[in-house]
């Protein structure tokens, strides 16, 4: 990570939780091609109103995915009843979490995990990695590989504001040809040292004695250009978490146009693998072999995402209704509508002023032989 990216860091972890959270999540039962409300309550209060009583199933996802980005992974312990059935979901910190292991100290991946010191099985414990990937080595983490980038970028912050509130004036050294005495010396220190301690004297002019001479150490004009630094920084971490890059703020080269392609681009390639790779985890998690069979299901409400403007989908709805293409229910089920049902919802219609060229030529060869049957039918 480039330097000066703390704010772009944090920036794209805030847009991809609110983007999470704001995708409605929802709990039905899918019979066929039908999908109704589930009957599951518990599990509706927990998704959707709070799954520990204390945060709110918004603040929740957004929590899960902020924990993901920043270190790699993120846990939630699964608090079940007598019945084995979910009663609170409490986030859980990813270094309190780690693998459970042997008396030979060798881990038991994929089964057994030490929560809080406490040996929690898989089964118990929602697990949202970060980019797709399973966290084989619990010590590589985003979070230990940031460390250094964000000190760094801290340090460089602080550098850039001493150097303009400094009125843009780099420290230099002393140098004088001559040997300076003891008692020289002890002067010029304790000169310096009160010109340091006095932030009024910053930038002011230094009398120096017995020959002295400032020469300033100079920065390259590469080294001054924090504004180009932190533009690099933010396409840097557009590429990490993949978040435009306008919404960082970067917006020079953007415009209407291509800001729209890139909402829809980032929507596609980054928040529906989200959104899918989260509701499989609630769904084997959160739910039984029985609510599964029965056809329960746990997923986000992707319309949005995949159809477009409501504008838009009309019009394509309506193009392939006329030709034939779809049903009623078709479209129903695309868009999670109640379905029509029976023969009345399955059937297809096509406009009447259209037809085949086949049928136009049979019609056209047999022209004659109609208008003249017809004409004989008229005279008498």
């Amino acid at each position: 990570m480039s330097m000066l990216g703390v704010a772009a860091i944090f920036a794209a972890i805030r847009i991809r939780g609110e983007s999470l959270a704001n995708m409605p999540l929802r709990i039905v039962r899918k019979v066929g091609r039908e999908k109704t409300a589930s009957p599951l309550e518990h599990v509706r209060e927990l998704l959707q109103d709070s799954p520990d009583g204390q945060i709110t199933a918004t603040e929740f996802l957004q929590t899960m995915e902020s924990h993901s980005c920043l270190t790699g992974c993120a846990y939630a312990y699964i608090e079940r009843n007598l019945y084995g059935e979910p009663r609170r979901i409490i986030p859980v910190p990813s270094y309190n979490v780690s693998f459970w292991e042997r008396n030979w100290n060798t881990p038991q991946q994929y089964v057994e995990y030490n929560v809080n010191g406490q040996r929690t099985p898989s089964s118990d414990l929602l697990i949202i990695p970060f980019g797709q990937v399973f966290p084989y080595w619990q010590t590589l983490r985003p979070s230990d590989l940031l460390s250094k980038p964000i000190a760094l970028a801290q340090a460089i912050d602080k550098e850039a504001y001493e150097l303009f509130q400094n009125g843009c004036s780099t420290s230099g050294v002393l140098q004088t040809d001559s040997h300076l005495t003891p008692e020289a010396y002890a002067r010029v220190r304790e000169y310096l040292d009160t010109f340091r301690q006095s932030g009024k004297n910053a930038g002011s002019m230094m009398l120096l004695e017995d020959g002295l001479k400032y020469v300033a150490a100079r920065m390259t004009n590469k080294d001054a250009e924090f504004v180009e630094l932190k533009k690099q920084a933010i396409r840097d971490a557009s590429a990490v978490w993949g978040v435009p890059s306008f919404q960082l703020g970067d917006g020079e080269k953007a415009n209407y146009s291509s800001q729209e392609e890139q909402n829809r681009y980032f929507l596609y390639t980054t928040m529906m693998s989200r959104a899918k790779l989260i509701a499989n985890e609630f769904n084997n998690k959160l739910l039984t072999r029985e609510d599964r069979a029965n056809g329960d299901l746990i997923d986000f409400d992707l319309r949005g995402i995949l159809g477009g403007s409501m504008k838009d989908r009309a019009e394509y709805y309506t193009k392939l209704f006329y030709m034939g293409a779809i049903s009623i229910d078709t479209i129903a089920e695309m868009e999670d509508l109640p379905l029509l049902g029976g023969e009345e919802g399955e059937m297809r219609f096509v406009q009447t002023n259209m037809q085949t060229l086949k049928k136009f030529l049979f019609e056209q060869n047999n022209a004659p032989e109609t208008a003249q049957t017809q004409g004989g039918d008229n005279a008498q």
